[in-house]
């Protein structure tokens, strides 16, 4: 099955970059939505593998016990 999402991913963004091309070729003011599909790769991938996107890192931070001790303690004594 990975063999297959790697194929799908490959002609995903080959898609995306013929579909920049071709926008680019026409004098388009847009990219042809060659971003739209590389975001969608970039956040496929991101779940793919089970890793957090950096866009991300700060709400898994708020999480954190020691995080969430520090902003009681912050609230307690201000700053």
């Amino acid at each position: 099955m990975s063999n297959l999402l790697d194929e799908v991913i490959a002609l995903v963004l080959k898609k995306a970059a013929d579909a920049r091309d071709n926008a680019g070729y026409s004098g388009a003011w847009d990219d042809g939505g060659a971003h739209i599909l590389e975001e969608q790769v970039k956040w496929f991938n991101y779940g793919r593998v089970g890793t957090l996107p950096k866009e991300w890192q700060k709400f898994h931070q708020e999480l954190e016990p020691e995080f969430k001790e520090y902003l009681r303690l912050k609230g307690k004594y201000g700053g």
